[in-house]
């Protein structure tokens, strides 16, 4: 199967380079490590095997296949791999993170103290689809950035109608409470 963008080009404006991807296809052999200081905020989806992931105060801590977890921006995140894994990281720049937890309505939600654990989301079966699309669109090498906000926004869709507002606010807390520069965009958009 082949799929392309009618305007895909090295020149157009709408393609970006493998430095600038925004979704990423990684395989892990038993036993390696990986550091990572995202740049932006960054939705890990674990495809296959078993990481061990340490951040802010989290260590060691174990996700498994079918789990997908939120890492913060500018923090030092480590993985460990417990088994030959495979995962999907998708960057959401915080102006965009910002503008969807405003969309479903994340800020004004009230919850329990959620610090102490890591909160991971379970890959459902529309998220499974969806990430079966990434998978073919990295297969072909269509980088167009204007499908991946696209592919960013149908995300956020699927993650509305497929889990209940205190599983996504558990999930985006890391982005709701700890991120000061997040946090007062959140705060002025939503007084707006």
């Amino acid at each position: 199967m082949s799929i392309y963008c009618n305007n895909e080009c090295l020149n157009c404006i709408h393609y970006f380079d493998d430095e600038k991807e925004i979704v990423n296809k990684i395989q892990f052999k038993k036993g390696e490590f990986w550091k990572l200081k995202p740049k932006e905020y960054e939705i890990v989806f674990i495809l296959k095997g078993s990481l061990n992931v340490s951040f802010e105060q989290y260590s060691n801590e174990t996700i498994e296949k079918d789990d997908m977890i939120l890492i913060p921006s500018d923090r030092d995140f480590y993985i460990e791999a417990m088994e030959d894994s495979e995962l999907f990281l998708m960057q959401i720049p915080a102006s965009v993170l910002t503008y969807q937890c405003t969309t479903i309505k994340l800020f004004n939600y009230q919850t329990p103290d959620t610090d102490t654990t890591l909160n991971y989301l379970t890959i459902n079966k529309n998220i499974a689809i969806f990430l079966s699309t990434l998978e073919i669109y990295i297969e072909e090498n269509i980088k167009c950035f204007s499908l991946h906000e696209c592919k960013i926004r149908e995300l956020f869709f699927l993650l509305e109608e497929g889990y209940k507002k205190t599983e996504l606010y558990k999930f985006f807390h890391l982005a709701l409470k700890n991120n000061s520069s997040f946090s007062n965009l959140a705060n002025h958009n939503k007084t707006k």
